[in-house]
């Protein structure tokens, strides 16, 4: 039986679900699934069929990066200690957070001839930091296999990273958050929770407020809203500065519809706040894979994006959700001003989205196969 470390030192994060769902799938196709990760609160009471160790403690609360990082390093320590005991067959990392330690412990992996796969969840993350770039690229060019989650992925990863890992890179999707929309609330009570009626129409922006993801445009755009409609937003902002630019351009609406949460969201809180709305809107200017979509496709809510690659190969304009032609006010205020007044148009939509697509047991069959054909080479 293959056996596969599973390494994901940012479980604690919502990547928690993703690293479940897959494992749990993998495990079912038959792989010896070991996953190494943090500390994600977000799954404690989920039901496991695989080993989890939580072997990285950095993420303890302390403001003391430098003991943060030696607590990233020793848990390295520990990982190469448990992968030579147990006789690990394949390692795949997920998301990297201390990128000089993490270059420097594959590189041991590779000298030990571990095969490597690396999942880039992320092509272009808004937060830059020093050096990230370049022991990104040295780790790209040291492992064996990079996952990517859409085609269009491929050809900005290429673009940025040149064609000489063009022959690593293969393509499957990231799935949906369906193994947890159980313990979710349904819309009735989240609404009630949040004072809002069940009739009411509610937009949303959920989610990191970032520069890229373009949320001005979206409060440029609601003092054109016809009166009815209400606009809930939480999330946290990328920066203090940033937060509170956008803080003071929702003040100086004065708008009573809008409903304004800036803040880190609890993880106990994720699902709830998606009940509430009918309708997200996704206006970025950037993404290599939105978190947001994936949600809204998991609790089958529409949403309207801007036209990135990205969302134009998840979405179907009309049919299963909506694609600004252009990112200005003019069109997003038309689409959001026929929806309140054509409130089945919505109800198609609903009916529309599947999750065919976002299948975990399709995606562990893939995952398990690229798994296969590394090993035979």
């Amino acid at each position: 039986m293959l056996k596969l470390a599973y390494i994901s030192p940012l479980g604690y994060s919502g990547l928690a679900m993703y690293d479940h769902s897959l494992c749990y799938e993998l495990a079912i196709s038959g792989i010896d699934v070991y996953c190494f990760t943090s500390d994600p609160n977000i799954i404690e009471n989920t039901k496991f069929n695989y080993k989890r160790i939580k072997i990285f403690k950095h993420q303890k609360k302390t403001k003391n990066k430098f003991i943060k990082l030696l607590l990233y390093f020793y848990s390295y320590i520990l990982l190469c200690r448990k992968i030579s005991i147990i006789k690990i067959d394949l390692l795949h990392f997920q998301i990297f957070e201390f990128y000089p330690i993490d270059f420097l412990f594959l590189f041991y992996f590779k000298i030990k001839n571990k095969k490597i796969i690396h999942t880039v969840h992320d092509i272009n993350p808004i937060k830059k930091i020093p050096f990230k770039e370049y022991f990104l690229k040295k780790i790209y060019n040291l492992v064996d296999i990079i996952i990517l989650h859409k085609k269009a992925n491929k050809i900005e990863f290429i673009k940025k990273n040149g064609n000489r890992i063009f022959d690593k890179i293969y393509i499957i999707p990231h799935g949906g958050y369906d193994k947890f929309v159980n313990n979710a609330q349904n819309k009735t009570e989240a609404r009630i929770k949040n004072g809002y009626h069940i009739s009411d129409f509610i937009i949303g922006f959920i989610g990191n407020i970032q520069s890229n993801k373009n949320i001005e445009l979206l409060i440029e755009s609601i003092p054109y809203f016809k009166d009815g409609v209400k606009v809930f937003i939480a999330g946290k902002p990328e920066s203090n500065s940033y937060g509170n630019k956008i803080k003071e351009k929702m003040e100086s609406l004065n708008n009573k519809n809008i409903n304004c949460r800036l803040g880190f969201i609890p993880q106990e809180l994720i699902f709830e706040h998606y009940q509430i709305c009918d309708l997200l809107i996704l206006p970025y200017i950037e993404i290599t894979e939105s978190g947001v979509l994936l949600f809204a496709k998991t609790l089958k809510i529409p949403v309207v994006t801007s036209n990135l690659p990205s969302f134009q190969e998840s979405i179907i304009d009309g049919e299963t959700g909506f694609i600004l032609k252009e990112n200005n006010i003019s069109y997003l205020v038309n689409i959001i001003n026929y929806l309140y007044e054509n409130p089945k148009v919505l109800d198609k939509i609903r009916q529309n989205i599947g999750n065919e697509s976002l299948s975990w047991d399709k995606i562990a069959i893939l995952t398990k196969s690229v798994y296969e054909k590394l090993l035979k080479n």
